[in-house]
Formats: C-alpha cells, structure tokens, sequence
C-alpha cells in the first residue's frame, strides 16, 4: 500500500477538483435549468427538451467513443498524444458533417412543428460543438490534469448562464436561450483548445488512413455502446413527445433535471479513476482490482442517500425550483431517483472494462438494455404517461447494472456485494426515516442533517474499514 501512496493523493487531489469543479459549475448549470424553465414554461419548455433529446440520439456517429480511446491511449504513452488528437479531429469534422446533414433529413420528414424544427437545427450545432470541446477536455483527463478540466467547466457553465439569463430579462424565449448556448460554447471550445494547445499538445489535422482504421476497430464498440446509452436516455423525451404531447415532455424533464444533474457525480469521479484504470491494466492488474474494489465501494456509498434522501425530498425540491406548471414532476422524480444508485455502479463498471479493453461487453449490455427500454416505454408510456418512462427507466438501470456486474465478476474480479452494501443501505434509510419527519424544515438544512447524519451512521457501523481509516491519514499528512 504504501508504493502507491503518492497515486492514491494524486487520486484525491484529482477527485477534490472534480467535486468543486462539479458544485460550482454545476449551480451555474442549476441556475441555468431553474430560470429557462420558469421563463419557457411546460410547453414551451417541453419543446426545447425535444429538441436536444432528438439531436443527441444522432450524436453518437459524430463521438463514435473517440474521447475515451484518447484518455485511454494518451494516460499510457503520452507520446502518441499528437498523433491521436490530430486523427481524431480529422475525423470528427467529416463525420460531424454528414451527421448534421442527417439530423437535417430526418426532422424535415417527421410532422413537427416548423418552431420545433429550427430549435433542432440549432441543438445540432450545439451538440456538435460539444463533442469538439469534450475531445479536448479528455486530453486533461489523460494529462490528469483536473485542475484545467475543471476550469473550462466552470467557464463554459458560467457564460452560458449569463448569456442566457440576459436574453431571458430582455423577453426573448426559446430561440433567444438556444442562441446563446451555441454562443457560450463556441467561446468555451476555443478556450479549451487555447489550452490545450498552448501546454499539451499542439496537433495538426492529419488523415492516416491505416491509423484512422485502427483507431475506428477500437472505438466503435465505445462508440455504439454510447449509442445505445443515449437512446436510452432520451428515447423516453421523443416518444413522449409523439404519444402525449409537450406539456408532459415539460413534466417528465424537469423531473429529470435533478436525476440529470446527479450523473455527473459518478461521471466526474470515474473520468478521475480511469486514467488510472488504464494505467493500471497495463502494468499491475492487482493495483486496478483494487482501484476497482475502492471506486465501486466510494460510489456505492454516495449513490445510496441521493437516492433514498432524493426520495423523501422531491416535492421540496420541485417546489422550490421550479413554477407551479411543475407540479407533475414531482411524482416523476420520485421514481427516477432509485435508479441513481444503479447509475453509480454502472458507470464505474463500464470503465472498468473498457480499460480492460472489454468495451464489446458493454456494447453487448447496453443493446439489450436499449431493447427493453423502448419496450418498457411503449407499454408503460401508453398506460401511465410520463410516470410510465419514469419507471421504464428506473427497471432498465437496475437490469443495466446487474448485467455490468455479472459481466465484470465473469471476466475480471468478483467484489462480495452483500458484504459491503448492508451498512449503507441501513444507514440510508434510518436517514430517510428521519428526513421524512422534518420535512416541513428548509430544504438546505434537511440535506445539510441528512448528510451528517448518514456520515455518523456509516461511522456508527463501522462501514469505513481500517484500512480507509490508515489511508486517509496517510494521503492528508
């Protein structure tokens, strides 16, 4: 353990970036959500979140998984970084072309409205700039250097609040919104370049077609496996969309806002671990066995009171947000919010076996799981609305991730689940049980008691081993 000391307090330095980067960039991000959602209102609102949901679906052949094979390939031999990232541009602008150009056909043969067509061609440029931003942003990752990652983020949400929150003051509605996010993060991927260019890499666009070959061979099962995530994330929005109409499109969303928020948790904790995933497969896959077994425990741990908290607090949450036409959503959140503690797990198992260079078992996983959504969805939807995709959702999480963890026992390293999952989940719901009581308190003081007092119950039941205890000391001294 102590060989790897000087890791795990780069680890932690890493994390704590990562989570402050995530609390302010992400209030600029909630202040965003909170004010275009009182100005658009259900319909409106409903409207903007199709938009987004429809463009994303396409998005995948524009990413094709080409970020996480540049962290992957860059964390162990920084010297092919140049000749990654100057391929992977390459190959990004010609692909985001012909996606453009699709997302363009498509949306001129559905019978939408020629309001909700124009919002979908500015998505698209939006979406597609993103994707840049996050190919260059992955370059930190490989660097670990969170540090420059978490300042673009906080720019980039940080401009796009401002912007947007001025054009709302002035009276203008939804284009006015989606024009200003393409503003923002236009200025926010030439940012990021600027630094990439300046202190990592300075790439030139190069076409190597032998190298384009091996490069597409190993990111397409990342690529179709984001695919298949993305449909299932927004599947739900569009076929909302067309069974039941905006104003339940607004519902559902808004309710997913909160949800939405929350992966970026486990998003910004495993994009610290999987540099480290990654160097690990290659030289010692006893150090990544435990990587592995420490991330899923830590993840495991968070996941379990932002669901059963996220539970007992969403009509709290909802009300203070959001106007009275998001009312709906409350109910909808207290579905959505169970699969959080799936998500958690699952994501961290992904990376796991991507960098195992098992990236095809997620593909495998992810197809199934997109199968059983739209299907849950059809049903559920027809019968139940925007509640019916909120437990369309929740089921195919939980099926997700238990797949993932077979998957990952089979091929890898087996964790002893029951062992370590009780004293959470108790913990978690005598804080829930205490939640409940207070509920007429602030909202900000009931979360502030609910973390203290599932921190004490974790403490209480000896949840934390002694080797956690030994390495804390260690990585703070």
């Amino acid at each position: 353990m102590e060989k790897n000391i000087p890791r795990i307090k780069q680890i932690s330095k890493n994390v704590i970036y990562k989570v402050l980067s995530h609390i302010i960039a992400g209030g600029f991000f909630w202040l965003f959500i909170v004010v275009v959602i009182r100005h658009l209102g259900d319909v409106e609102y409903g409207k903007y979140a199709f938009a987004f949901a429809f463009v994303e679906i396409f998005m995948f052949l524009a990413e094709l998984g080409f970020t996480t094979v540049v962290i992957k390939n860059i964390a162990r031999d920084k010297k092919v970084a140049s000749n990654y990232l100057g391929n992977v541009i390459t190959i990004k602008l010609f692909l985001s072309v012909l996606v453009y150009a699709l997302i363009v056909l498509v949306i001129n043969f559905i019978s939408v409205p020629s309001s909700t067509r124009l919002a979908v061609y500015i998505a698209g440029f939006i979406v597609i700039i993103k994707t840049f931003n996050e190919v260059f942003k992955g370059v930190f990752n490989a660097y670990e250097r969170f540090d420059y990652a978490a300042l673009v983020s906080i720019i980039n949400r940080a401009i796009m609040f401002v912007l947007v929150w001025g054009v709302l003051l002035y009276g203008y509605r939804i284009f006015g919104v989606l024009t200003m996010q393409l503003a923002a993060i236009v200025l926010a991927s030439t940012f990021t370049f600027f630094l990439v260019f300046k202190n990592f890499i300075r790439p030139r666009l190069e076409i190597n077609l032998p190298f384009w070959k091996s490069l597409l061979k190993e990111a397409f099962p990342i690529g179709i496996t984001s695919m298949f995530m993305i449909i299932f994330f927004r599947i739900d929005t569009v076929m909302l969309s067309f069974m039941r109409g905006d104003a339940e499109v607004g519902w559902y969303n808004a309710a997913y806002r909160p949800f939405e928020v929350l992966i970026f948790i486990p998003l910004a904790i495993t994009a610290v671990f999987f540099p480290v995933f990654s160097d690990y497969s290659k030289n010692s896959l006893d150090n990544l066995k435990r990587a592995y077994r420490e991330s899923f425990r830590f993840l495991l741990f968070l996941g379990i009171p932002f669901a059963m908290g996220g539970a007992v607090l969403s009509g709290k949450k909802i009300s203070f947000l959001f106007t009275p036409d998001f009312l709906n959503s409350i109910s909808a959140l207290r579905i959505l919010i169970w699969a959080i503690a799936f998500l958690f797990l699952s994501i961290n198992i992904m990376y796991v076996l991507i960098s195992l260079d098992k990236q095809h078992l997620n593909a495998y996983n992810a197809l199934f799981c997109v199968l059983l959504n739209i299907g849950l969805n059809l049903v559920f939807i027809a019968r139940w609305g925007y509640l019916g995709a909120a437990m369309a959702t929740v089921i195919t999480q939980m099926v997700f991730f238990g797949i993932g963890f077979w998957l990952i026992s089979k091929y890898f390293y087996r964790i002893s689940l029951l062992k370590i999952i009780w004293k959470p989940i108790l913990s978690g719901i005598i804080m829930s049980s205490i939640l409940y009581y207070l509920q007429v308190w602030n909202l900000f003081i009931l979360i502030i008691i609910g973390v203290v007092i599932y921190f004490i119950l974790l403490c209480i039941s000896k949840a934390f081993t002694e080797e956690d205890k030994v390495l804390f000391r260690k990585i703070i001294n």
